[in-house]
């Protein structure tokens, strides 16, 4: 795994969204990734927040160093709190 530049915010963490909360109901097997580009980025972030070119750029790479790691294959709803912590 590359290591994480300098200038990456040490403050963001993932975290895997509760059952049930999506509005939008996602394939079985999803992975996190699958659905930051899905569901998060597009209804989210562009559409409801219209958050910065900035910000979306910080959760792209962050996703992206997230799915260099071993427990970005599984899928969303199998992912625990031991997982999300690997990326930190």
């Amino acid at each position: 795994m590359s290591s994480i530049p300098h200038e990456f915010p040490p403050f963001l963490k993932l975290y895997a969204p509760e059952p049930g909360s999506m509005e939008v109901s996602q394939p079985a097997g999803i992975t996190l990734g699958d659905w930051f580009r899905s569901y998060f980025l597009p209804v989210v972030m562009e559409s409801e927040r219209q958050n910065s070119p900035e910000t979306i750029t910080m959760y792209r790479t962050a996703v992206g160093y997230w799915e260099q790691c071993g427990p970005a294959q599984k899928p969303l709803e199998a992912l625990t709190k031991a997982d999300l912590a690997t990326f930190d």
